[in-house]
């Protein structure tokens, strides 16, 4: 099976009905730095340790936060936040926001290294 046709398998599985979401690694009100600081760190620990639902669970947590925000602050993030890591968060986020967070859990072969 090609790459594309993969993705599209896991966006589309339905298996594992009842999934329970990890929350986001943060407290809704703390400040936006220490959300996405926890959130990056969580990511990058659990791209170490190679889970890669959880990884993948960080990455889109994040990719809300860094679409979400304004130009000024996307840059400032850019530059705290390695290329690659800010392109993955945000692409995990668009690929699962239509399907929401529970839809990570279903995957079989995407991943964010």
């Amino acid at each position: 099976m090609d790459p594309l046709n993969k993705i599209i398998s896991d966006l589309l599985s339905t298996t594992l009905q009842d999934v329970v979401v990890m929350p986001p690694p943060y407290h809704s009100a703390e400040d936006l730095d220490d959300k996405v600081m926890k959130t990056y760190q969580q990511m990058l620990k659990n791209v170490k340790l190679k889970n890669h639902t959880e990884s993948l669970i960080h990455a889109f947590y994040l990719g809300e936060m860094l679409t979400k925000m304004d130009p000024k602050q996307q840059t400032f993030y850019r530059k705290v936040i390695t290329k690659h890591y800010f392109m993955a968060a945000t692409r995990a986020f668009w690929l699962f926001e239509a399907y929401g967070p529970a839809q990570i859990y279903r995957t079989k072969s995407i991943n964010i290294t």
